[in-house]
Formats: C-alpha cells, structure tokens, sequence
C-alpha cells in the first residue's frame, strides 16, 4: 500500500511539475501596429536584439505564479522581441533584410506578475537603436505597461497573463513605430 501511494504521489508531482512550464505563443503581428508600420517612409533591416549586459538571467526570466514562460524562439525574450519586430515590419510591407537602415534592441526590463487575485501587470523596456551604417538615426527607451483584471484561479489567471504579455509587447512596439523621432529617422535617405 505504502508503494501504491508513492509511485502516486511522485506520478503527481511530475505531472504538476510538468505542468509549470509554458511555451509563450508564437508572436501575431497586431493590425494596430500594420497601420502604424506602414506609413514609415522605407524599408528596414532588423539587426541582434540582445538582454541589458550582466542582467541576462534575470530579464530571460518570465513567471506567473508557480509558472514559468519561456520563448519559443531560442529559448530568448531578447529574440522573441526581435522576431516580433520583424513579423509587424513584413506585415506592413516594410521589412527588407538588406536594408541599410537596422534596427537593434536591448531589453531592459520584462516583468510580469500575475500574483494578484484582482489586478496584474507587465513592464516591457527596450533601447530601440536604429542606425544607417555607423551613423545613429534613432535610440531611445521605449516602454510600454499593461494592467488587466485577473483572478484567483491561476487556471485563468495564468493564461491571462500571457496573452496580455504579448499584448504589451504589441504595444511596445506601436510605442515605436508612432514615436514622432522614429518615423523621422525612419525617413532619412
């Protein structure tokens, strides 16, 4: 009997183990931000996103509650927002890989919380650099926060916060591509 009970406990710890890593979906372009993309004057190459120096473990690092979110591309949120970038730019018609406009990205902060039983958030930072061979057109810090309602069931909960992270990364990236600077930098022959 004893035996029948741990090889139960231990097949319900792995299952729940199992259970507390998430792949994070697959980033969509949002049609918000094929509006604002497509009205940049031309084309653009997106170059290394990459994590602020010395905090990699940290910012690659996103939970909510006992789970934990990783990316689908390389196992890096630094990729996922490049790789979100570029799946807007295509969307809108303004990607070009050998464009000599390329923009980079460094993370700077990535935080979710899904641990209220009411409210939760998220606080995206990235330094956006856009450069034109080794002249600097655009770099600037652009943040983007989102706050949704949410729940004590983390069965709701959980999935909420996911799909309101990448909702503020498509945020994020509308912050960008509308910023007045950007637009003009995007511009430059």
């Amino acid at each position: 009997m004893n035996k029948m009970r741990s090889l139960l406990l231990i097949l319900g710890l792995s299952g729940f183990l199992g259970a507390c890593t998430t792949v994070a979906p697959p980033y969509a372009a949002s049609v918000a931000n094929v509006d604002v993309t497509a009205k940049l004057a031309g084309p653009i190459a997106v170059g290394k996103f990459e994590f602020e120096k010395g905090r990699e473990a940290e910012l690659n690092s996103v939970g909510a509650r006992a789970g934990v979110f990783v990316s689908p591309i390389n196992n890096s949120f630094a990729d996922y927002f490049g790789d979100a970038v570029t799946k807007d730019l295509k969307a809108a018609g303004k990607f070009d890989a050998s464009s000599p406009r390329v923009l980079t990205g460094v993370l700077v902060k990535n935080y979710l919380t899904a641990a209220g039983t009411q409210v939760n958030e998220s606080d995206l930072q990235v330094r956006f650099r856009l450069a034109q061979g080794r002249n600097t057109l655009y770099d600037k810090l652009i943040q983007a926060q989102n706050q949704w309602e949410s729940s004590f069931m983390g069965a709701i909960a959980i999935p909420r916060a996911l799909d309101n992270y990448v909702a503020t990364i498509q945020k994020l990236i509308n912050n960008l591509f509308s910023d007045p600077d950007f637009i003009r930098a995007s511009a430059v022959k």
